[in-house]
């Protein structure tokens, strides 16, 4: 979930595995929509007034969406799983389509056709091939961490780390990984520029993380 600066709510919903519900506007599987702090529906939603859509659909053709955050000039950018290959770090742009399950950088027990095939659907700024397996993320706004302000620091589950994505304009790169060896579920940063993990598991800890 991130909240916009009109306070308006952006939540991410997966499509469970499923498929085809991502391109079906009846229903909010594999969408991120957008509500008013009180559940209404915004009256400048991409899909209000669109017959049998639901309204609060602000974008639709996500896999598994895990990382939401609105960037420090903005813009909203998620990360998300993809199947076989082909995880996500996407700029979220208003009404797009993302085009799960239809489009791929990853296969699903057949191989799918790439973004490249399919231009009226929105490929994302960088995919993982082998997966990362990205969980919460963050945009790294301290100063503890040299030369990470502004990167986006992505928790890394199959990656077992973090991994750092750094935007420019409309295109994006990685830049750097950190392994820590083991699953990181969540990434948070602290008021005094600290990050904070979360491991994956029965036995995962609670990490305070500073520079060497």
């Amino acid at each position: 979930m991130a909240f916009a600066a009109d306070k308006t709510l952006y939540v991410t919903a997966g499509e469970r595995h499923q498929g085809a519900p991502a391109q079906d506007i009846t229903g909010t599987l594999g969408k991120i929509i957008r509500i008013n702090r009180d559940g209404s529906i915004p009256a400048d939603n991409p899909f209000v007034g669109t017959s049998g859509a639901k309204p609060e659909i602000w974008t639709l053709g996500h896999r598994n969406p895990y990382g939401l955050v609105f960037a420090t000039d903005g813009r909203l950018f998620e990360s998300e799983m993809g199947p076989e290959g082909g995880d996500e770090f996407n700029l979220i742009v208003r009404g797009a389509n993302y085009g799960w399950r239809v489009v791929s950088e990853g296969n699903d027990g057949a191989i799918l056709p790439r973004h490249s095939t399919r231009p009226d659907f929105n490929a994302p700024l960088v995919s993982w091939t082998p997966v990362i397996a990205p969980g919460g993320m963050i945009q790294y706004t301290g100063q503890r961490f040299a030369g990470w302000n502004g990167d986006f620091v992505l928790a890394g589950l199959v990656g077992q780390g973090l991994v750092r994505v750094r935007v420019t304009g409309s295109t994006a790169s990685e830049v750097a990984r950190l392994a820590l060896g083991a699953r990181i579920r969540e990434v948070e940063q602290g008021p005094d520029g600290a990050i904070w993990l979360l491991e994956d598991g029965s036995t995962g800890r609670l990490i305070r993380l500073d520079p060497a």
